[in-house]
């Protein structure tokens, strides 16, 4: 560590800390003081927890370091570091030097004390291609006490940061075009570009005995589930990676069960700035599959997408107008004859149109299945060798039964 006699910069020392108090008095929130400390130490920046988390980063110029990089895109620091925080020995700073990929780099690292929590949080700034003086040491020092006042004052920054997360993604659910450029800027400095998709959306219907206490209903689900959950116009809406959706899931039923409550997981995506149109599909699925399915509780919405997606058919024009006479005809015959080729038909379509596993799945025998379907071409007047129409009529039976839980035709 430099020796402050070969530094005859006290003069200069006393007028650059001045300022500073000066300066930090006007800040009031963690990104400002962030950037007053790149700038006022020519420094890069991060803080992080005590299990290595990235919790914020600055960087006051274009610095091309792959350690950085790493750190910055993995949003997860190294263990060696963390030895810096997790030691039980009282120390203020550690200082550590060192080449840095193509870049000579001084590291300062500073514990962050909280209340009851001395050391929960690490502050580390790295100095780039020049040689770390007392000077910046000292003004280091006062920044470092700045950080874990601000820490105080909002209460513990891990709170901060999750409350100010949670309001960046309610934000998301209103997205609209215009604002991609404010949006794309918040995801990068709440670091939430780190969290590794694919994600998923949990919606949960609220009912208006539960809406009276939404906030707490939500701080309830995000504690079970340690999840970000919220409450967005009558909705409980989580958001986690999909590689826990499993365990997510079970514990998730188990909470509906508790309260009597019903919720739907999202198909998953990779882009927060399509949160949006995820949820809403979302939701669009709960209303199907609570209609169709009223006796469960969760459901999974890739399992009515096609149902979804002609719901928003919907909105454009009637799917009355666009449903084949050939299977209203044959919904026909079977009401007036007592038979079921409907069921017959949609076995053969669900399974690929391999009559033997529709046969299985129905318990019919093979050459039954055959006549069947015979004389459902006969009935419809088509051939269900044609590949393509199979296909359109499999979706004509989605629109069939979103139909019937419009109400009879």
């Amino acid at each position: 560590m430099p020796d402050q006699r070969n530094n005859g910069q006290n003069g200069s020392l006393s007028n650059r800390a001045m300022i500073l108090f000066n300066m930090l008095n006007e800040m009031d929130s963690l990104d400002a003081l962030i950037t007053l400390t790149c700038t006022a130490l020519d420094v890069s920046l991060y803080i992080c927890d005590q299990q290595g988390n990235l919790i914020a980063h600055g960087t006051n110029d274009d610095v091309k370091c792959q350690y950085w990089e790493n750190i910055i895109t993995s949003g997860h620091v190294e263990k060696k570091l963390l030895k810096a925080i997790q030691s039980p020995r009282p120390y203020n700073t550690s200082m550590k030097e060192e080449q840095c990929g193509e870049h000579n780099c001084s590291r300062l690292i500073f514990p962050l004390d909280e209340d009851n929590a001395p050391g929960r949080y690490m502050l580390c700034l790295f100095f780039w291609d020049r040689a770390l003086t007392y000077e910046d040491q000292c003004i280091a020092a006062v920044l470092a006490g700045a950080f874990s006042n601000c820490l105080q004052k909002h209460s513990q920054y891990g709170q901060t940061l999750e409350s100010r997360r949670i309001q960046l993604m309610r934000e998301l659910l209103g997205y609209k075009a215009g604002l991609k450029p404010y949006f794309i800027s918040s995801i990068r400095q709440l670091e939430l570009q780190s969290i590794a998709p694919p994600y998923r959306l949990v919606c949960v219907r609220l009912t208006s005995a539960h809406q009276t206490k939404a906030a707490e209903m939500a701080h309830r689900f995000s504690a079970r589930l340690k999840t970000w959950c919220f409450d967005y116009n009558g909705w409980l809406v989580a958001i986690f990676m999909q590689r826990s959706v499993k365990q997510i899931a079970e514990d998730l039923e188990d909470i509906l069960n508790e309260n009597a409550l019903c919720g739907c997981v999202s198909m998953a995506f990779f882009d927060l700035l399509k949160m949006r149109g995820v949820f809403e599909d979302c939701c669009s699925a709960y209303s199907i599959a609570h209609a169709k399915e009223s006796d469960k509780r969760l459901y999974m919405a890739e399992h009515y997408q096609c149902m979804t997606f002609l719901a928003r058919c919907q909105q454009f024009f009637s799917l009355d107008d666009h449903y084949p006479e050939c299977l209203t005809r044959l919904i026909r015959y079977d009401r007036e004859n007592g038979r079921s080729y409907l069921m017959t038909l949609t076995a053969y379509l669900e399974n690929n149109m391999n009559a033997n596993a529709a046969a299985k799945q129905i318990f019919m025998h093979r050459n039954t299945m055959t006549m069947q379907l015979e004389k459902i071409e006969q009935i419809m007047g088509i051939s269900l060798s044609d590949k393509e129409l199979c296909l359109y009529l499999r979706l004509c039976l989605r629109m069939n039964e979103l139909i019937e839980l419009s109400g009879p035709r």
